[in-house]
């Protein structure tokens, strides 16, 4: 459903960018190049890197049937740096070409367990009675990207970037009702499902479009309010849209009694369902992310808090990084026991984080960066 799985990357996957922000240039049109690629997974109970597996290691099962969410995202992005001779922004503005790939899940308590279940290929240990709702979005594309230099703000500095994005694949899926299983190898479900999907090819209708469209706007600001003091707030995907023509749609209602299993030993309820398809423009949002970065400067190198939020997912990362010419640095997430290695030497960073380093983690990073100005 989700395999592996870009906009101006104000933050590098939300990290602050451990390169050093490009010198300003003398000469009006001044030249350079950069690069970043970054990989992403996140879950709160959910076996987000291997979640077409059996569910047998990383499922996390949640107390009081609270949400269970998880997101991949894989990006990367290359381009040049100009210097235009704009009086109030003589830093380099950034003209590049990115692609994204992101999926993301929000399922109830309930909802994981019947998944639990039915990865697992067993049934519940007794009668029980579930109530699961579950969203899957998914989508993949690419374009231009741009972003201004840090312009004067009131306070500090603000930061714009921009994707016009051509769609590869764009996807919505939910679903919502009663399932009943009767201990004794038998269920009744009463089921509401609809999946939004361009690459349906329905009967009797036209196609979808060949491709989808979209746009992203991203934000940041910065503000030094002492000389060993730094902020930096960042809102990714601020203002988004993504839409797609023609897509053929399915709303399927699964109300039946299924025992059957196929041969390897899933539930058969594919016999069961019973729906139609409609014709429409898929419209939908990119979810968008918040994260703010507090950085104190001392002698012994410079320590730094950062809070991130996504999906409804939040971490919250302390952590220490050395000054000069190498600048290596460690962090740590208390509540989900994650760890971050950083490094970075001149234009180049680099970093990687996870709470564990198999399938079963829940937290999974890893990210690059380059910046090579010109006649440096």
């Amino acid at each position: 459903m989700l395999g592996v799985l870009g906009a101006v990357l104000l933050s590098l996957c939300g990290k602050a960018p451990l390169a050093a922000e490009p010198a300003e240039a003398s000469q009006p049109w001044f030249a350079g190049v950069y690069g970043q690629a970054c990989a992403e997974a996140l879950s709160n109970g959910l076996p987000v890197m291997d979640i077409e597996g059996d569910w047998q290691r990383g499922y996390r099962r949640r107390g009081n049937g609270s949400t269970q969410r998880a997101y991949q995202a894989v990006s990367a992005e290359a381009g040049v740096l100009l210097s235009v001779p704009w009086r109030s922004a003589p830093g380099p503005w950034a003209l590049g070409w990115g692609a994204r790939t992101e999926a993301f899940v929000r399922a109830s308590g309930d909802a994981a367990e019947v998944v639990q279940f039915y990865q697992a290929r067993r049934d519940p240990p007794g009668p029980v009675v579930f109530e699961p709702r579950a969203d899957v979005l998914l989508w993949r594309g690419q374009g231009p990207t741009l972003r201004t230099p840090w312009l004067p703000a009131g306070v500090g500095q603000w930061q714009a970037g921009m994707q016009w994005l051509t769609l590869q694949r764009l996807r919505r899926v939910g679903a919502d009702g009663e399932l009943i299983y009767d201990g004794a190898g038998e269920y009744d479900h009463r089921l509401a499902l609809r999946d939004d999907d361009s690459r349906t090819d329905a009967p009797f209708t036209a196609a979808p479009a060949s491709r989808g469209a979209g746009y992203s706007l991203s934000l940041a600001w910065r503000w030094a309010p002492a000389p060993d003091w730094s902020l930096r707030v960042d809102a990714r995907d601020v203002a988004s849209r993504l839409w797609w023509k023609g897509v053929n749609t399915i709303r399927a209602e699964l109300t039946s009694r299924v025992g059957s299993r196929t041969p390897d030993g899933y539930l058969d309820y594919q016999p069961a369902l019973q729906g139609a398809y409609t014709r429409r423009t898929l419209k939908m949002r990119i979810p968008g992310s918040v994260q703010a970065d507090l950085a104190w400067r001392s002698h012994v190198g410079e320590w730094q808090l950062s809070l991130n939020r996504r999906w409804g997912l939040q971490q919250a990362w302390l952590g220490w990084q050395a000054t000069g010419e190498w600048r290596y640095g460690v962090a740590v997430e208390p509540r989900f026991q994650a760890l971050r290695l950083q490094m970075a030497h001149g234009g180049f960073a680099a970093g990687v984080q996870a709470d564990r380093v198999d399938q079963a983690a829940h937290v999974a990073s890893v990210w690059a960066q380059y910046i090579y100005t010109l006649g440096k």
